[in-house]
């Protein structure tokens, strides 16, 4: 066998705020060579009959694994929903599905909030819960981005704004600053002044993030789970 595939294996070390919630402090990408192969008849159905269908199986070796949950491949996120132990003792196989997908941040088309789902993978019920999980935590992002961005003429926390495509079997929502979205980061970020010193960053698109990615997996996992 070739294992001339390479894949990331993702942990999250998570850590407390100040209230005792748990939060994602930082991530480890540990790269490891995998086998792809089809997936089983029988893989196929056990997870299609709790809601999620299978993308792809990897066969790596068992010494490479730590019971990650999560991985990377070709730039895309998946989710591991079960491991299979092959006949050698030496490999392991993970059974993966495509990972449910939020990006936040600054973005080179000045978008701040993008929630971009493959929805086909889902049966119709699950893709209606899906979609409606996106406009939420779009909606979400946009009051909560009015609320808590800096405010000098209030020009620029109006401006928040949110915009939804659906394709076939796909849905994007983006949140983006329709006003003044220069400044998205120029207040994110620190940048150096005309006078030679630094900018101090005004923080308020990150929380954000944080918050409406946590509550976008939980809703997603629950329509999931639910079957729509």
């Amino acid at each position: 066998m070739q294992y001339s595939e390479i894949i990331y294996l993702i942990t999250e070390n998570m850590t407390k705020d100040e209230i005792g919630n748990y939060i994602n402090q930082s991530e480890v990408r540990t790269k490891c060579y995998a086998l792809k192969q089809s997936l089983r008849t029988n893989e196929f159905y056990s997870a299609v009959e709790v809601g999620i269908t299978p993308s792809v199986e990897f066969v790596i070796k068992r010494l490479n694994y730590n019971g990650e949950e999560e991985i990377e491949w070709n730039n895309e996120r998946y989710q591991v929903i079960r491991t299979v132990d092959p006949k050698n003792k030496f490999d392991i196989v993970l059974v993966c599905a495509r990972k449910i997908g939020v990006q936040m941040g600054v973005t080179a088309n000045n978008s701040v909030l993008q929630v971009i789902d493959i929805l086909h993978e889902y049966s119709s019920d699950i893709q209606e819960g899906i979609s409606k999980a996106a406009e939420e935590v779009g909606k979400q992002g946009v009051s909560e981005l009015k609320n808590g961005s800096p405010k000098r003429t209030g020009k620029y926390r109006k401006g928040w704004r949110k915009t939804t495509e659906k394709g076939f079997g796909s849905v994007n929502v983006t949140v983006y600053n329709s006003t003044n979205w220069q400044l998205t980061h120029l207040l994110e970020k620190p940048h150096a002044l005309r006078n030679g010193k630094t900018s101090t960053p005004k923080v308020h698109i990150s929380p954000v993030n944080d918050r409406c990615i946590s509550e976008y997996e939980k809703d997603v996992e629950k329509v999931i789970k639910n079957g729509g």
